[in-house]
Protein backbone atom coordinates (compact mmCIF):
# COMPACT_ATOMS: atom_id res chain seq x y z
CA UNK A 1 0.00 0.00 0.00
CA UNK A 2 1.41 3.21 -1.29
CA UNK A 3 -1.28 5.76 0.43
CA UNK A 4 -0.14 3.92 3.64
CA UNK A 5 3.12 5.93 3.28
CA UNK A 6 2.08 9.00 1.74
CA UNK A 7 -1.54 9.49 3.78
CA UNK A 8 0.50 10.45 6.98
CA UNK A 9 1.96 13.64 4.73
CA UNK A 10 -1.56 14.61 3.78
CA UNK A 11 -2.52 15.02 7.61
CA UNK A 12 -4.63 11.80 7.70
CA UNK A 13 -5.02 10.33 11.28
CA UNK A 14 -3.75 6.26 11.97
CA UNK A 15 -7.81 5.89 12.40
CA UNK A 16 -7.97 7.47 9.40
CA UNK A 17 -5.80 5.25 7.62
CA UNK A 18 -6.79 2.45 9.35
CA UNK A 19 -10.61 3.05 7.75
CA UNK A 20 -8.82 3.80 4.31
CA UNK A 21 -7.44 0.31 4.16
CA UNK A 22 -10.23 -1.24 5.26
CA UNK A 23 -12.42 0.28 2.48
CA UNK A 24 -9.76 -0.10 -0.52
CA UNK A 25 -9.56 -3.86 0.23
CA UNK A 26 -13.96 -3.66 0.65
CA UNK A 27 -13.73 -1.83 -2.91
CA UNK A 28 -11.39 -4.88 -4.47
CA UNK A 29 -13.73 -7.33 -3.39
CA UNK A 30 -16.78 -5.52 -4.55
CA UNK A 31 -15.26 -4.64 -8.24
CA UNK A 32 -14.88 -8.17 -8.31
CA UNK A 33 -18.23 -8.99 -7.28
CA UNK A 34 -19.42 -6.45 -10.12
CA UNK A 35 -17.43 -8.52 -12.44
CA UNK A 36 -19.12 -11.60 -11.58
CA UNK A 37 -22.62 -9.96 -11.83
CA UNK A 38 -21.60 -8.92 -15.66
CA UNK A 39 -20.52 -12.83 -16.15
CA UNK A 40 -24.07 -13.97 -14.89
CA UNK A 41 -25.93 -11.10 -17.06
CA UNK A 42 -23.64 -12.53 -19.84
CA UNK A 43 -24.95 -15.77 -19.32
CA UNK A 44 -28.60 -14.56 -19.22
CA UNK A 45 -28.93 -15.62 -15.79
CA UNK A 46 -30.76 -12.06 -14.47
CA UNK A 47 -32.29 -14.00 -11.24
CA UNK A 48 -28.80 -15.18 -9.92
CA UNK A 49 -27.57 -11.76 -11.08
CA UNK A 50 -30.40 -10.65 -8.78
CA UNK A 51 -29.62 -12.57 -5.97
CA UNK A 52 -25.51 -11.49 -6.25
CA UNK A 53 -26.36 -8.35 -5.59
CA UNK A 54 -29.32 -8.50 -3.47
CA UNK A 55 -27.38 -10.39 -1.16
CA UNK A 56 -24.57 -7.52 -0.97
CA UNK A 57 -26.93 -4.73 -0.36
CA UNK A 58 -28.43 -6.65 2.35
CA UNK A 59 -25.57 -7.68 4.06
CA UNK A 60 -23.54 -4.66 3.82
CA UNK A 61 -26.43 -2.09 5.57
CA UNK A 62 -26.94 -5.20 8.34
CA UNK A 63 -23.53 -5.82 8.74
CA UNK A 64 -22.27 -2.07 8.81
CA UNK A 65 -24.66 -1.51 11.22
CA UNK A 66 -23.56 -3.91 13.49
CA UNK A 67 -20.09 -3.37 13.03
CA UNK A 68 -20.82 0.63 13.71
CA UNK A 69 -22.87 -0.61 16.92
CA UNK A 70 -20.75 -2.97 18.77
CA UNK A 71 -17.28 -2.17 16.94
CA UNK A 72 -17.10 1.54 16.46
CA UNK A 73 -15.33 0.03 13.32
CA UNK A 74 -16.11 2.16 9.81
CA UNK A 75 -16.16 0.27 6.75
CA UNK A 76 -15.62 -3.65 8.67
CA UNK A 77 -19.40 -4.14 7.25
CA UNK A 78 -18.80 -3.22 4.06
CA UNK A 79 -15.70 -5.40 3.83
CA UNK A 80 -17.19 -8.22 5.27
CA UNK A 81 -19.93 -8.29 3.28
CA UNK A 82 -17.83 -8.08 -0.29
CA UNK A 83 -15.94 -11.42 1.51
CA UNK A 84 -19.42 -13.42 2.20
CA UNK A 85 -20.95 -12.07 -1.00
CA UNK A 86 -17.78 -12.77 -3.55
CA UNK A 87 -18.43 -16.31 -1.76
CA UNK A 88 -21.67 -16.85 -3.09
CA UNK A 89 -21.00 -15.21 -6.07
CA UNK A 90 -18.40 -17.96 -7.01
CA UNK A 91 -20.57 -20.67 -5.73
CA UNK A 92 -23.28 -19.45 -7.87
CA UNK A 93 -21.00 -18.90 -11.13
CA UNK A 94 -19.57 -22.33 -10.40
CA UNK A 95 -23.38 -23.92 -10.43
CA UNK A 96 -24.30 -22.08 -13.77
CA UNK A 97 -21.11 -22.43 -15.33
CA UNK A 98 -21.35 -26.62 -14.48
CA UNK A 99 -24.57 -26.52 -16.41
CA UNK A 100 -23.96 -24.34 -19.31
CA UNK A 101 -24.54 -27.08 -21.73
CA UNK A 102 -27.96 -27.86 -20.56
CA UNK A 103 -28.92 -24.01 -20.28
CA UNK A 104 -27.58 -24.04 -24.32
CA UNK A 105 -28.48 -26.85 -25.82
CA UNK A 106 -31.29 -28.45 -23.80
CA UNK A 107 -33.51 -25.26 -22.77
CA UNK A 108 -34.82 -24.21 -26.32
CA UNK A 109 -38.39 -24.90 -26.92
CA UNK A 110 -38.97 -26.93 -29.74
CA UNK A 111 -42.03 -25.38 -31.55
CA UNK A 112 -42.07 -21.24 -31.04
CA UNK A 113 -44.95 -19.34 -29.75
CA UNK A 114 -44.81 -15.70 -29.55
CA UNK A 115 -45.62 -14.48 -26.41
CA UNK A 116 -47.54 -11.16 -26.35
CA UNK A 117 -46.44 -8.64 -23.59
CA UNK A 118 -48.57 -6.64 -21.63
CA UNK A 119 -47.84 -3.27 -23.27
CA UNK A 120 -48.66 -5.11 -26.51
CA UNK A 121 -52.31 -6.00 -25.01
CA UNK A 122 -52.84 -2.61 -23.41
CA UNK A 123 -51.21 -0.75 -27.13
CA UNK A 124 -54.34 -3.07 -28.84
CA UNK A 125 -57.10 -2.54 -26.68
CA UNK A 126 -56.51 1.24 -27.54
CA UNK A 127 -56.10 0.62 -30.91
CA UNK A 128 -52.73 1.83 -31.34
CA UNK A 129 -51.06 -1.11 -32.53
CA UNK A 130 -52.26 -2.87 -35.46
CA UNK A 131 -52.03 -6.91 -36.31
Amino acid sequence: FLGVRFLPFLGMTQDQIDIFMIVVLGTWFLSLIITFFLILLYFDEKKAAFWLIGSYTILSFLLTLLFMGLFNQYGGGMFVAAIISLYLGCRILISRLNEIDYTTFCSQPIVYKEKITGIERLLKRFGSLEE
